[in-house]
């Protein structure tokens, strides 16, 4: 099955529900740009790739760590529509120097990762992800943080584009989360763009918003087309409407899709240096 997705804007380039002009390279090899959390020292941390165990078999996964055996709780990094790019590793690093155990996982292990380049391939794979297959790889992954030397037993999840939907609907379908950080994940009111439901994704994940059993933090971009802020707000009503208090939605100005993203042209970095201690802040309140 592939996707056509197209926007016709007047006045300027059509955009891409991942967040980013069709016109532009979505990837950006080097970005001489600051980024919040930055690792400015390489010894204070401890890095390696790693296998993680599942129910569905192992996939594959990336390891950060602080040096040292103090205690710490363990964070779940999702990686974005295009996979465990270099990004994500970096952003794991910078939780492993904020005190987390942290672990990117490809969830593309199976199947593999799709070209960034290739918006079909993009489509196809991030679709054709199955969300009870994903949760199951998200449960492993939470236990493969348990069982580390010095880890707390507490562990969070961050998402980003469809990590932040994974991260949504990992927190609303499984006990193995005690934290959840959704940034502007998408394609959380419907399947794909033709499609309210499909086999892989078999429901909206709004409409589980009753299930909530943890701590939630909702980011997103007042420009941003999928998750609109509309969206957001339909979240966040719903969950309210469940009785879930423990809440948070940040929909920053003047930035769209991808705003953390300091490898794409989505990056903005005052949002960034903004929202990155909040996240910090959060999980160490809830998972310390």
């Amino acid at each position: 099955m592939s996707w056509e997705v197209s926007f016709d804007v007047v006045g300027g380039p059509w955009w891409h529900p991942l967040g980013f002009a069709a016109s532009v390279d979505p990837l950006i090899e080097e970005a001489n740009v600051a980024v919040p959390g930055a690792v400015t020292d390489p010894s204070t941390i401890v890095t390696s790739d790693v296998t993680i165990p599942t129910a569905n078999g192992s996939i594959e996964g990336y390891l950060a760590r602080p040096a040292g055996n103090a205690p710490r709780p363990g964070v779940i990094v999702i990686h974005e529509a295009f996979g465990p790019v270099e990004h994500i590793s970096d952003l794991a690093r910078r939780f492993a120097a904020a005190g987390f155990d942290a672990l990117a996982p490809n969830l593309y292990t199976r199947g593999g990762a799709p070209d960034p380049s290739d918006f079909p391939d993009v489509f196809a794979k991030m679709f054709g992800l199955s969300d009870a297959e994903t949760v199951a790889d998200l449960e492993g992954g939470a236990a493969y943080l348990r069982g580390l030397e010095g880890a707390t037993g507490k562990v969070g999840c961050i998402g980003f584009c469809s990590g932040g939907r994974q991260t949504l609907l990992f927190a609303l379908s499984s006990p193995a989360v005690d934290a959840a950080v959704d940034c502007w994940g998408g394609f959380i009111d419907r399947a794909t763009p033709d499609d309210a439901t499909t086999p892989a994704r078999p429901a909206p994940v709004v409409e589980l918003a009753d299930r909530l059993a943890v701590p939630l933090f909702i980011v997103g971009g007042a420009e941003d087309e999928n998750p609109s802020p509309q969206v957001l707000g339909d979240l966040e009503s719903r969950l309210r409407a469940a009785g879930k208090s423990d809440v948070t939605l940040r929909v920053f100005d003047g930035v769209g899709h991808a705003f953390l993203a300091d490898y794409r042209p989505s990056y903005n970095e005052d949002a960034a240096h903004e929202l990155w201690p909040l996240v910090v802040n959060f999980f160490q309140a809830h998972l310390g």
